[in-house]
């Protein structure tokens, strides 16, 4: 076999230890060319006002909020720039559900900067009651919008108001998690999954299309959700405790929901089955002669839910 001189050798050898050192070095100047870009754009943020860079990230957030159909108020704000930028308000309401609106004691947005200087809203938002949060990521654009969120002991009771200082009348703590994905203003490109539970449900006396709602006790409640290629299935969706008697309600919903762009268009494939307590039965004769069609043998309710989200039919 063919052997290398010495000199050739030690030739070849130089080249490839030459060719490591020099790959390597593509790298690094690649790693530090990226890294002084962000800290050229952190620094032209950083250097600039504070209350320039305010009305910037609130007129960005309003701009999102008004693009889905919200309005934003709130009563104080503030921007901190140590250690990235971190932007909060307090005592903040958001506008534009069709019952009402929320109110929140403190939103806080640490927005990403380069996002930001690309006309993109992300980061990382935390919103806050007494005693409870709700810490997401989230990214939004034109053509996409992401969310990860994660609720510890956030009560309804707090956010949920009709008008401002009226509550719509439903309370619980809520706790679980969930990762949405979809085009903003089309319903039916969104996919995830969101799995809740709820303690301490409370909804007080008050009246849905005309049918009056007795006020409902319910120790907790479970929401497992799927949203895939269209479509919303009902994993678990279920309501009370069948071994506890002082639950007002137990309720199950199965099926599911062929979503559309338009989400109030929505096409509903759903049946529900529950059975109220003997206190709400006596308390509300109406109740019962109400749901006496679909009244079973063994004194539970069940019916069929078709239609859409925003005209739902039962039978």
């Amino acid at each position: 076999m063919k052997q290398l001189s010495p000199l050739r050798a030690q030739t070849s050898n130089a080249a490839a230890i030459e060719k490591g050192p020099s790959a390597r070095g593509g790298f690094r100047k690649f790693f530090f060319i990226v890294s002084g870009f962000l800290l050229v754009l952190s620094l032209v943020f950083l250097s600039l006002p504070e209350e320039r860079i305010k009305k910037e990230l609130e007129s960005t957030l309003s701009k999102v909020l008004v693009d889905s159909g919200f309005s934003l108020a709130f009563k104080e704000s503030d921007l901190r720039l140590f250690f990235g930028m971190h932007y909060s308000m307090r005592d903040v309401t958001v506008s534009g559900f069709s019952w009402g609106m929320l109110h929140l004691d403190e939103v806080s947005v640490r927005p990403s900067l380069l996002r930001l200087a690309m006309h993109r809203l992300a980061g990382d938002l935390s919103l806050r009651t007494t005693d409870g949060s709700v810490e997401a990521s989230f990214s939004h654009s034109p053509m996409n919008f992401d969310l990860d969120f994660r609720a510890n002991a956030f009560d309804l009771g707090q956010v949920l108001m009709r008008e401002p200082g009226v509550p719509v009348g439903v309370a619980g703590l809520l706790n679980g998690s969930g990762i949405i994905s979809n085009v903003p203003r089309n319903a039916a490109t969104t996919h995830g999954k969101v799995d809740l539970e709820m303690s301490r449900l409370v909804i007080d006396l008050q009246s849905i299309r005309g049918v009056p709602v007795p006020r409902l006790s319910i120790s907790e409640a479970k929401f497992d959700v799927s949203f895939e290629k269209g479509r919303i299935e009902l994993d678990t969706f279920r309501i009370g405790n069948v071994d506890r008697a002082s639950d007002d309600i137990v309720a199950n919903l199965i099926g599911s929901v062929h979503m559309i762009k338009q989400v109030e268009q929505s096409e509903l494939d759903l049946i529900a089955r529950f059975k109220f307590s003997e206190s709400v039965l006596n308390s509300f004769l109406a109740v019962d002669r109400i749901l006496r069609p679909g009244k079973q043998a063994d004194g539970t309710y069940e019916f069929q839910i078709s239609g859409t989200l925003a005209k739902p039919r039962a039978f």
